[in-house]
């Protein structure tokens, strides 16, 4: 009997081991699922180009402001599909007159690259730099939105430029809280690679903050939004959609939410 009961321990223990091991080899593969086809430019869209640091080639799709005075959206996607899958989503903001880029990432949209928490930080600073340094758009007139994953590269933008505000849809504390949740019985604080650590960059953001979420969100629980909406200072608003989920938002209102809070953004100063 105790050799059965050896041999079932160390079969269960194999089995174990077998998984763990799949899992720190194949976590990106289960974090990051990119079209990597070449996408058409959505319409009335320009074309636009930069590279990074490190020598990466990337193609984003770009709407300008009707006016200096109008701020531009720099959009960041989460970890499915490609930027221009988003074009929807912007229209009714290109439609009040802000600029938009729907920055892409290496490894998404037909641009080339490994996808890495690193690599996609370097993609965002290279479209920063894009905007203010090719179109001489100043930070301040720069709106950071991070829509799940994005939500990662935003955060730590606003933590290197002095933007004139963050909006953050469906975020996450981070991506280890994140494995944490789903893999509760796996010791990812030893194995994750790309942490994307926003519970520990909120506190440093110093600019108006816009978080949304859904209460029916079956991927990120709304737990994690508010947790790290409480870690942030003020000024900041949360609006949450109890009937929404992960990728519904704007069903519910959620662009009425971002247009209030860039309105409030676009006003001059001592207005009212």
């Amino acid at each position: 009997m105790m050799m059965i009961l050896k041999d079932i321990v160390f079969f269960v223990l194999g089995v174990y081991l077998l998984v763990v091991g799949y899992l720190y080899y194949a976590q990106r593969t289960l974090m990051y699922f990119p079209d990597k086809k070449a996408a058409e430019v959505p319409y009335g869209l320009q074309t636009v180009t930069v590279s990074t640091s490190d020598g990466v080639l990337l193609t984003s799709w770009y709407m300008p402001p009707t006016s200096k005075d109008k701020p531009v959206l720099l959009y960041f996607h989460g970890n499915g599909g490609k930027a221009s899958d988003r074009y929807q989503k912007i229209q009714t903001y290109t439609k009040a007159g802000y600029g938009v880029l729907l920055a892409e990432y290496r490894g998404f949209g037909g641009n080339a690259g490994h996808i890495t928490e690193q690599g996609l930080y370097l993609d965002g600073r290279a479209w920063m730099h894009w905007l203010m340094d090719g179109k001489n758009i100043p930070a301040s007139k720069i709106v950071l939105y991070g829509e799940s994953l994005g939500s990662g590269v935003a955060v730590q933008l606003a933590t290197e430029f002095s933007v004139s505000g963050l909006v953050l849809e469906v975020p996450y504390l981070s991506m280890l809280d994140m494995a944490k949740h789903s893999y509760p019985y796996v010791p990812v604080n030893l194995m994750l690679k790309d942490r994307f650590m926003n519970s520990e960059k909120i506190a440093n953001i110093n600019m108006p903050l816009l978080v949304m979420h859904g209460g029916e969100d079956e991927i990120i629980p709304l737990a994690q939004a508010e947790a790290l909406y409480a870690l942030a200072k003020e000024p900041k608003t949360f609006v949450g959609f109890p009937k929404g989920h992960h990728t519904d938002l704007y069903q519910y209102g959620a662009a009425d939410s971002v247009l209030t809070f860039i309105g409030q953004l676009d006003k001059p100063a001592g207005s009212e």
